[in-house]
């Protein structure tokens, strides 16, 4: 904390999007007349969202909340083997919560959807596109973790277990994984036809 307060702040422009001065400490006095002085409600709910989350997630065992990764891993994990064409595990991963991707470029037949072509993708999960797609999983609104920087223009995508899905592995597994399997139905969809998509959303 020291050396922050000893520190000239450069408040990038996009940050001001996410803090405001209220959630900086009263020590930091340049970051704070950097910032609006409005308060953060998006943050505060975020945060009591989290806490309620974390609460329930809380009174379930290790061995619970271990099994509960566990079987999703494995789904997770088998379903995208299902898909060698369109997407991959970017990784080797044992027993994690969160799994990275590597997208293909189907229309080019070898390496993966740069960074901007991700984003895309990424954005159209969250839409219903039956309006101008013929599938049925184009209906669906799906969240994926935001595409992440590997090199200059490479990205992956991310598939997470969240607290709510992880205690409905443990109550009605089938509901749950029926869940996940439908966003990554839905993933390998747009990328397989992510061209004549493009073409069809201009």
């Amino acid at each position: 904390m020291e050396r922050l307060v000893l520190t000239d702040v450069d408040m990038p422009s996009g940050l001001r999007k996410f803090i405001t001065s209220n959630d900086v400490p009263p020590a930091l006095e340049s970051w704070r007349s950097a910032l609006k002085k409005d308060d953060n409600t998006g943050l505060a709910l975020r945060w009591v969202s989290a806490l309620t989350e974390m609460g329930h997630t809380l009174t379930l065992s290790d061995q619970e909340r271990d099994r509960a990764m566990d079987v999703w891993n494995s789904f997770i994990q088998s379903t995208i083997a299902n898909y060698p064409n369109e997407m991959e595990v970017f990784e080797p991963v044992d027993r994690t919560s969160i799994i990275s991707l590597r997208l293909k470029n189907v229309a080019e037949g070898s390496g993966y959807l740069k960074t901007d072509e991700c984003k895309k993708v990424f954005e159209w999960m969250t839409l219903d596109l039956s309006s101008k797609l013929d599938d049925p999983v184009a209906a669906h609104r799906c969240y994926i973790g935001q595409p992440v920087s590997i090199t200059k223009e490479d990205a992956v995508v991310r598939t997470a277990l969240g607290s709510d899905s992880l205690r409905l592995i443990l109550s009605n597994e089938k509901a749950a994984l029926a869940e996940d399997g439908a966003i990554l139905a839905k993933l390998s969809y747009l990328v397989r036809n992510y061209k004549d998509i493009c073409e069809k959303l201009k």
